[in-house]
């Protein structure tokens, strides 16, 4: 490649933070969900988190721990995202 090749790509650091915040703010919504199952979960298990002076019944446990299994894939993402920023910044 010569040196005033128009294919050389060069990074855009604004870009690169933009991409960074994006997926740190996904990474928060991940675990904020599975925060606000697991006290589901856990209503279930101890029978005695009420809401509304109802009690949780148990027969909704298989229901939120299906719905922790989707909000493991915000983490996963950003994960990767942050990992491919981080070689980004290396090089």
């Amino acid at each position: 490649m010569a040196i005033g090749d128009k294919s050389i790509r060069y990074l855009n650091l604004d870009r690169i933070e933009a991409q960074e915040n994006s997926a740190s703010k996904f990474m928060k919504w991940g675990y904020g969900l599975i925060i606000f199952f697991s006290f589901g979960i856990l209503g279930c298990l101890l029978n005695k988190l009420r809401i509304w002076d109802n009690p949780i019944p148990p027969e909704n446990l298989p229901v939120y721990v299906l719905l922790l299994i989707p909000c493991a894939i915000p983490i996963l993402i950003s994960k990767k995202k942050l990992s491919e920023i981080k070689a980004a910044r290396r090089y």
